[in-house]
């Protein structure tokens, strides 16, 4: 891997995202991430704090996310415990922010989002 053109992406312990790159080093928390998006040989990483634009690939990023993170295609996934509502393609966030699917990756991702709520729920109801 030529560390000039692409970064190192890396999660400590499964709660940080670190991109050390050659203009850049950063240190993202996961538990900020709205959603991951790729497009070409940067990602875009939407947080409640801003967009941060690093060089990386999404492969690499998303087998070190924790288990809260749904894959919606091959180059974009959400932070599910972010995600407020889902509805006619587009994916609401608790800050507000939204983002759009297309039809069969929309589908897809709802079901995924359904079934985690239900987790949800049933967690609730066993401290009950």
């Amino acid at each position: 891997m030529n560390r000039n053109k692409v970064c190192k992406c890396s999660a400590a312990r499964g709660k940080w995202l670190t991109f050390i790159g050659k203009e850049e080093s950063l240190k993202i928390p996961q538990w900020e991430i709205l959603l991951i998006e790729q497009r070409a040989r940067k990602l875009k990483i939407v947080t409640e704090r801003g967009i941060f634009r690093p060089y990386g690939k999404m492969k690499e990023c998303f087998e070190r996310l924790d288990g809260d993170f749904c894959p919606c295609h091959t180059y974009f996934v959400i932070n599910m415990k972010k995600v407020t509502r889902m509805s006619k393609g587009s994916i609401i966030f608790e800050n507000g922010h939204e983002a759009f699917l297309g039809k069969g990756s929309f589908a897809r991702t709802r079901r995924q989002f359904d079934i985690y709520l239900r987790s949800i729920d049933q967690s609730s109801r066993a401290d009950v």
